[in-house]
């Protein structure tokens, strides 16, 4: 069946494991023997000796590598001591599967609990009042934990090790909120505990900068990289399938059905696996779907019947992904390139644990990096690990994370001294009060942080339905601008609705569920401006200067297209009497390419084709979604790029360093790319607010070319 797509083949050679001898308890020996773990990798053996020097480590190693023993060890050890533990994992799912590996020392007297939003009120109240020795949450949990740390005082009065799983996976806005929890994180451990004697110890997948990763989230940490080099691998057989006359979604079951074996499929949205699910009830090869949303009792009878053998096909999203204990998976589809390299070898490193050979088969989209990554498989398979990024001094995220820590424990002042600017609007907004040296928060600040979110500025369109009033969701504002307007097809849960109305002020948009089935879309008429408000940096590569700084950044939705979903082709053009109108000031950089073209308009839109093409690119260095980078190129021959959140993410630091590598990707698949004037393959943006006119892919060529050349990159 692959054969009949032509795919592109890569073989990866079986690694064999290297060991290093470890000398452990015998308790704990025995527990681990019963999992079949007699031995220790070099990696775990050098990771564990470094705990013990007391040193905070980051252990970097690909799925199912055995990092989890890394902790485990020094955690039962410290628990013995009647010590107690934090361990964080990034999702519920993990969460419960890690528990496992805790509680088979409970008949040595160790105890180990989960506290997060799936736990029972009573159990929680029980939790609390005698607190394990190994404390399992989230982010999203501890936030609350934080806020109410005095039932927590014996806890948190003999922790000795905190642990964070994934940590790659905080990268991004997430990034900007969880550094701020382990900023208060650390001022209740220094209020709780007479010996600063804590270690952190954090794991994460491979990663391009772990050292400047670790100090944004920490401050005045220092880390210990230990690589996970030393585990095997069993050999991988990986194809790249790009074939554009049929769908992904259907390319993808096809693939699957045909080799009839334990798969995992892989899509970047529920949108994508809910479809694959649905199409592959009509294709006779039912397929499961595992993503975030599901209950706790659904994931765990799916994970089950998969280890058992009783489903023998998965559509996840990142879900599963994360470390959950899937066993005997001899393939791995993705259904599209994730967005990261990373993410990439995570998902990658779901199969072939227990078989001596596995399949990788990668199904491309057509989209600009897909189809990069698809014509350079060199680079697919052993391409440069992204950067995470973190911009914890987010103001909109600063604010209210200063009014959490006021709850948290009265702030002194001296803590604040440098934000003061903050402090002041946050006093004059009713959020905190001042009393001598201290800040409180006031009721006015609980209300506000009492449903706070950790994926966005808090900055939201709330979305109801328009027939019951019930709550269904949300968007960050500086998206949902361009989603929510009236007469807008929005897409919730891959059901179509019609938004009926949208009350800009309140922050809110009511939109009904379309029944019958449509062949249609809408897409937003929009124009920005972009003002540059502050240069804070520049960056030099050669002679070319790149300068990042604070921008500011206006949004108008004059209209919508109504377009046919197949087709593409716009039926009709419809514009509001009043444009809506958002205005968020965030950070990003600009580029001047004045020098690079002529004042005619076929070099405006190739300078407008090579902002949409660099966008797409720039995944690769950070591993942000496309979406959330915008970008502005004007006719003086400047190039803007700007995070799409308020008050900025970080995403663009990253990039601004590797410019060049993303100029030369973006020429590589200009120049690889067989259409003759543009195409969603390379220069066509879904962002677009002039619809994908005004571009030129030739004059873009000659643009790159030139830069590239004259700066012998």
């Amino acid at each position: 069946m692959l054969t009949d797509y032509s795919p592109i083949k890569l073989i990866e050679n079986e690694k064999k494991a290297q060991y290093l001898d470890l000398e452990i308890e015998p308790f704990i020996s025995e527990v681990l023997k019963r999992r079949g773990i007699d031995k220790f990798y070099k990696f775990q053996t050098e990771a564990i000796k470094k705990i013990e020097e007391n040193k905070n480590v980051l252990i970097m190693a690909p799925t199912a590598s055995g990092k989890t023993e890394c902790y485990l060890i020094p955690i039962i050890r410290n628990a013995i001591k009647s010590n107690t533990a934090l361990v964080i994992y990034p999702t519920k799912a993990l969460s419960q599967d890690q528990l496992n590996r805790f509680k088979e020392f409970s008949m040595y007297g160790i105890k180990a609990e989960v506290y997060d939003g799936d736990t029972p009120a009573h159990i929680r109240e029980k939790i609390r009042k005698n607190p394990p020795h190994v404390l399992i949450t989230n982010f999203d949990m501890l936030h609350f934990i934080l806020l109410n740390n005095k039932l927590w005082s014996e806890f948190f009065a003999k922790l000795k090790i905190v642990v964070i799983d994934e940590v790659h996976s905080y990268s991004g806005i997430f990034g900007c909120h969880v550094a701020n929890i382990i900023w208060r994180l650390e001022r209740i451990i220094e209020h709780y505990k007479k010996q600063k004697d804590i270690q952190y110890i954090l794991s994460s997948a491979s990663i391009g900068n772990p050292k400047e990763f670790c100090n944004c989230l920490f401050e005045n940490k220092n880390f210990e990289i230990i690589n996970a080099d030393s585990a095997p691998r069993s050999k991988i057989e990986h194809y790249i399938v790009n074939y554009p006359d049929e769908s992904l979604v259907t390319t993808s079951i096809k693939i699957a059905r045909e080799l009839n074996k334990k798969t995992i499929i892989f899509g970047n949205s529920h949108n994508i696996v809910e479809r694959i699910a649905y199409s592959s009830k009509e294709m006779d090869f039912p397929i499961e779907v595992y993503r975030a949303g599901l209950d706790l009792k659904q994931r765990r009878k799916i994970e089950k019947e998969f280890n058992e053998g009783k489903i023998n096909c998965i559509a996840s999203t990142s879900a599963l992904e994360l470390g959950v204990d899937i066993r005997d998976a001899e393939v791995c589809i993705l259904a599209g390139f994730p967005g990261s390299i990373t993410k990439t070898k995570q998902r990658m490193g779901r199969v072939g644990r227990k078989t001596t050979q596995a399949k990788v088969i990668f199904v491309a989209k057509q989209s600009p990096l897909d189809q990069y990554y698809a014509t350079n498989p060199e680079q697919y398979l052993n391409g440069e690990y992204e950067n995470c990024y973190v911009n914890k001094y987010n103001e909109a995220i600063r604010e209210m994370a200063l009014v959490c820590a006021a709850k948290d424990l009265p702030l002194q002042k001296k803590e604040v001294q440098d934000e003061t600017e903050i402090i002041n609007k946050l006093v004059d907004k009713g959020f905190i009060s001042e009393f001598r040296d201290y800040y409180f928060t006031t009721k006015k600040g609980y209300a506000a942080i009492r449903d706070i979110s950790l994926r966005g500025t808090n900055n939201k369109i709330e979305i109801f339905d328009y027939e019951t009033g019930k709550y269904l969701g949300e968007r960050e504002t500086s998206n949902g601008l361009g989603e929510l307007y009236e007469g807008a097809i929005y897409l919730l849960g891959g059901e179509p609705y019609s938004v009926k109305e949208l009350k800009l002020e309140q922050k809110k948009a009511y939109i009904q569920k379309i029944k019958n089935q449509i062949d249609l879309y809408t897409q937003a008429i929009k124009t920005k401006e972009i003002d540059i408000i502050e240069q804070i940096q520049e960056h030099k590569i050669k002679s070319l200067i790149l300068r990042y700084g604070k921008l500011h950044v206006s949004t108008m939705v004059l209209g919508y297209k109504l377009k046919e979903i197949y087709s593409g082709k716009t039926i009709n053009n419809y514009y509001f009497q009043q444009p809506l109108t958002y205005s968020y000031n965030t950070e990003g950089f600009w580029v001047d390419l004045s020098k690079y073209i002529k004042p005619e308009q076929e070099y405006l839109d190739g300078l407008h084709a090579l902002e949409h093409m660099s966008i797409a690119m720039m995944p690769a260095i950070s591993g942000v979604d496309a979406a959330e980078i915008g970008g502005l190129s004007q006719p003086n021959g400047l190039i803007i790029y700007y995070e799409g959140i308020e008050g900025g993410s970080g995403a663009t630091v990253p990039i601004i360093k590797q410019y060049d590598k993303v100029l030369k990707m973006s020429l590589d698949r200009l120049t690889k790319c067989e259409c003759l004037n543009g195409c969603p393959k390379c220069i066509y943006s879904p962002q677009c607010g002039n619809d994908n006119n005004y571009l030129n892919k030739n004059k873009a060529i000659e643009i790159v070319k030139n830069i590239i050349n004259e700066l012998g990159i």
